[in-house]
């Protein structure tokens, strides 16, 4: 994968499409939406209780007059409200903003809304200073608590599909587990040998599927060539795919430290999800941002 500033311009450099914002009650969701533009040429829409929304448009730095503010009395109100107008075409991603993540999710999928009959997972993609800050894309780290190996198998194919809207033409995954061999006792390891098997039978799409794997084998080719690990991923993988959401989470994070930069989206549903954690930084929140609108938006508008 490109290097995270290389990256950084590569979906910077495409027009922002319009985004709908979930009940933005929380500042840095509008100081988010005011770094990325000045919004001339389409107007995000907000949902939400109408009086908090334009309170909070006052003690921000975005132009109340170029945003579109719709009233929802409930935060599933507020959900189905941001599912109807990318089912309209008249938003082309969601923006979490003070709604709860499960309550959020909840509104938008079902396939008489924005599901697409694919399971939805969270990408968490992230720079590593510990690793000669290289790009790692990190998956699951905010939707499937407990992935079981169908949930596994879609969360590799919404994974691989974003990696190749990025430009990674065939993306190296690496499952997770805490050993190389399997262990018929360590269901993580059964998994990630299974997953491997359907990759190279074609079942998860043009990706390059290993496992299992532990977390340095995967990322470190000394230490994949010190445990004999041959093979396109050992070393070089560009997506982690964890265990569980703990795993996914804690890693992840604890891969970002306190210098790397990162971005999150949920994917599989008819539209991507900016989903920044509660913690995330203004700069994450930006990011992220940027890269749900980079990939909602037409494949042959890439630049």
């Amino acid at each position: 994968m490109q290097n995270y500033s290389a990256l950084l311009k590569r979906i910077g450099a495409r027009p922002v499409g319009r985004p709908v914002v979930v009940e933005p009650y929380v500042p840095d969701v509008l100081e988010a939406l005011a770094a990325v533009g000045d919004w001339a040429d389409v107007a995000p829409v907000l949902v939400g209780d109408k009086a908090r929304v334009e309170d909070r448009l006052r003690a921000s730095t975005l132009d109340l007059g170029r945003v579109e503010v719709v009233h929802a009395g409930s935060s599933a109100a507020a959900a189905a409200e941001a599912a109807a107008r990318v089912a309209a075409g008249d938003a082309d991603y969601v923006v979490k903003g003070s709604i709860a993540s499960a309550d959020l999710l909840k509104g938008l999928l079902g396939r008489d809304r924005l599901g697409t009959g694919r399971v939805a997972s969270h990408l968490y993609i992230i720079e590593a200073p510990a690793y000669a800050g290289r790009t790692i894309a990190f998956a699951d780290s905010g939707v499937n608590i407990a992935p079981d190996l169908a949930t596994k198998a879609d969360i590799i194919r919404n994974s691989a599909e974003a990696l190749r809207a990025l430009g990674v033409s065939r993306p190296r995954l690496a499952v997770l587990s805490a050993v190389e061999l399997v262990k018929p006792g360590l269901l993580s390891s059964v998994d990630a040998a299974l997953l491997t098997v359907m990759a190279h039978r074609g079942q998860l799409g043009d990706v390059i599927v290993d496992g299992p794997l532990s977390i340095d084998a995967a990322l470190s080719v000394e230490a994949a060539r010190s445990k004999s690990l041959a093979g396109a991923v050992p070393g070089r993988a560009d997506i982690l795919l964890a265990p569980d959401i703990d795993a996914a989470n804690m890693t992840s994070k604890a891969i970002i430290g306190a210098t790397g930069r990162a971005m999150g989206v949920v994917l599989g549903a008819r539209a991507p999800i900016s989903l920044p954690s509660r913690g995330d930084s203004l700069q994450t929140r930006v990011h992220s941002l940027l890269l749900a609108s980079y990939l909602g938006s037409a494949p042959d508008a890439d630049p």
